[in-house]
Order: structure tokens, then C-alpha cells, then sequence
């Protein structure tokens, strides 16, 4: 569980097939997202999922995290802290130690929340045909930009409305302002950190937040969401994984019911 977003994964962040993802289990229902969504201490979250999870005779007994340990050590939980930041691994780490690689003991981020989609689109991926990438990911474009421009957040990125156009135009391999996309997405990602509704100070709780901070964040969260799946448009091959989990945790869309229809006719056309 991370701190931005509902258990959001970045990029190249592969996950070992033996871990569960929280954002992934049918117990956390919408009411539970939405209450914790974007909150900046994952350990507060998990200890309220645990809450949860006892009903089934569950119980948390460790955990570690790279950030604040204050919820774990008031609950009396083990806990091991692993900071990068300040310069420690955790017991058994060797300092020299690097993220690992998409490999058969790891897995894609969009697999761990969506494991059936992730098979759909890697035998299309494996196809190698730009036409049929293009099939799948312009549909999902048509129905999730349009939500994402109609958020209520101020200063949505001139860039991202421009990159549409782009890629509705077919010019997307030619458009020059690719890098300075890329620069204001990282800008734009920064401040939806820097936005977070609470989990910064030990005492407070998500009812004790305004409703409208909560609704604060989500609208960034989508718009630098959406900033994320248009820069696939920018790669060749697109890369359809990566794509489709940025458009599946932006809130906009149901990812399954935009793809399936799209994915049903390019895999015929594989058989």
C-alpha cells in the first residue's frame, strides 16, 4: 500500500507474485477507497484494512514501510522501517540492492489488480502490430479524455488537451512537445503529493478532513492520471500495460467495460 492515490504502483515498480495487493481485494469496498484515498500514511490505512480483516479471524502482527512507523508503533504492531531516503535497508537488504525487473518471480503492476486484462493485452502486445495497438488504446483515449478535461481542478496542463489532439490528428509520432509534457507531468505529480488530505499528523482521522480537500485531490489524481496514459502515446511500441493501468486507477473509467468491446475484435482478428 503506498501513499498516492488507492495502492497506485508507479512505472517499473515490479511487485513479487507472493504479495497481495490491498486496492486489489473485493473486501475494500468503494466507501473504504474513497475515504482513504490519497492519504500519506499507508500504515494508518493498513491498520484500518486489518480492521477489517479480523471479522475473518485475520490479525496484523508485522509490517514495514518506508514511512512514518508512529500508527504501527501506537498499535503495539512489529514493525521494520526501510527509508531510502535516510540512507538504511532494512535487516538482510545488502546496501547494494536494486528494484527488481519484470522476471517469472515478479509481476506488471496492471496484473496485480487486473491479471486477466494483463493477459489480453500482452498477447496483443505480442502481435507486434502498431495497427492493432492503436485499435485498443484509441477507444480508451475517446472515452477517458473527455472525462479527464472535465474534472474540476484548476490549471489542467495546457499540454494534456494538446496531446489529444494529436493523437486524434494521427500526428503523435511527429508532435514536438513530448518532453515538455513529460517535464509537467512530473511538475503536476509533485503537487498532487503535496495535496494530500491528511495522514501527516498522528491524531488526525478522513472525517476530521473537509470533504472538499478530499475532492481536492481526487480531481488532480485523475487529471495527472490521464497525463500519464497520453505519454504512452509518445513511445513505440505503445505501451499498452502501462497505459491501461493509468487509465484503470485514474477513476474516470471502468477500464473492462471500455476495453473489453475494443479487445474482443482485435483478438479475433489474432485467431
Amino acid at each position: 500500500m503506498g501513499s498516492e492515490g488507492f495502492g497506485y504502483v508507479p512505472e517499473s515498480v515490479f511487485l513479487p507474485r507472493s504479495v497481495r495487493v490491498l486496492a486489489a481485494d473485493p473486501l475494500v469496498d468503494n466507501d473504504f477507497r474513497l475515504q482513504w484515498f490519497g492519504w500519506a500514511d499507508p500504515a494508518e490505512v493498513l491498520l484500518e484494512y486489518a480492521r477489517l480483516r479480523r471479522a475473518e479471524g485475520w490479525s496484523l502482527v508485522a509490517a514495514a514501510t518506508t514511512a512514518r512507523v508512529d500508527a504501527l508503533r501506537l498499535a503495539g504492531i512489529e514493525y521494520v522501517e526501510a527509508n531510502p531516503y535516510k540512507g538504511y535497508c532494512p535487516p538482510g537488504v545488502a546496501e547494494d540492492w536494486k528494484p527488481p525487473s519484470l522476471d517469472h518471480e515478479h509481476v506488471h503492476r496492471l496484473a496485480s489488480v487486473h491479471p486477466d486484462l494483463y493477459e489480453r493485452l500482452e498477447r496483443v502486445a505480442r502481435a507486434d502490430s502498431a495497427r492493432m495497438n492503436d485499435r485498443v488504446m484509441f477507444p480508451l483515449a475517446q472515452r477517458l479524455m473527455p472525462a479527464a478535461l472535465t474534472v474540476e481542478c484548476e490549471d489542467v496542463p495546457s499540454v494534456l488537451r494538446a496531446s489529444l489532439q494529436a493523437v486524434e490528428a494521427n500526428t503523435e509520432k511527429d508532435w514536438p512537445h513530448w518532453g515538455r509534457m513529460q517535464s509537467d507531468y512530473r511538475n503536476f505529480a509533485m503537487r498532487v503529493g503535496s495535496n494530500s488530505p491528511g495522514g501527516v499528523d498522528a491524531d488526525l482521522r478522513p472525517e476530521d478532513v473537509p470533504v472538499g480537500l478530499h475532492e481536492h485531490y481526487r480531481g488532480l489524481w485523475k487529471v495527472a492520471r490521464a497525463m500519464e496514459f497520453m505519454l504512452g502515446w509518445s513511445q513505440s511500441p505503445l505501451p499498452l500495460a502501462d497505459m491501461a493501468y493509468a487509465a484503470a486507477v485514474s477513476g474516470l473509467i471502468d477500464i473492462h467495460e471500455v476495453l473489453d468491446q475494443p479487445l474482443e475484435a482485435v483478438e479475433g482478428d489474432l485467431e
